[in-house]
């Protein structure tokens, strides 16, 4: 006997690049209200929110909004990668921009949040 096929309800998406600029070589930026903004507007009322940096110096993580915990991260990833060093990719790269690189991997590059 064969089962009758069901069919998957289709996946709604919305796609929205949020822009933003930074001033400092490591800058931590609140975002939480422009996402909050860009899910209201998908007018998707389940679903998952991909949040993806698009620069390969830059990541997304997910805190209480301690601005106590903030600085103390920001302290952390000064400690971990010290913008002072003399890093290779400083030498090839006129951005100079080797401890942004290397600060990455101690985040997250996306997250998804319900």
């Amino acid at each position: 006997m064969q089962l009758p096929k069901k069919r998957s309800p289709e996946m709604n998406h919305y796609r929205e690049q949020i822009t933003m600029q930074t001033t400092r070589p490591t800058e931590i930026v609140e975002i939480t209200g422009r996402i909050a903004e860009a899910v209201a507007r998908s007018a998707i009322a389940e679903g998952l929110a991909l949040v993806f940096p698009l620069h390969t110096s830059s990541a997304v993580y997910l805190s209480d909004s301690d601005l106590s915990l903030t600085l103390d991260f920001a302290d952390l990833l000064d400690r971990l990668v010290p913008a002072s060093v003399a890093y290779r990719h400083d030498r090839t790269d006129y951005k100079r921009n080797a401890a942004g690189h290397l600060r990455r991997f101690s985040r997250a590059t996306a997250s998804r949040f319900p």
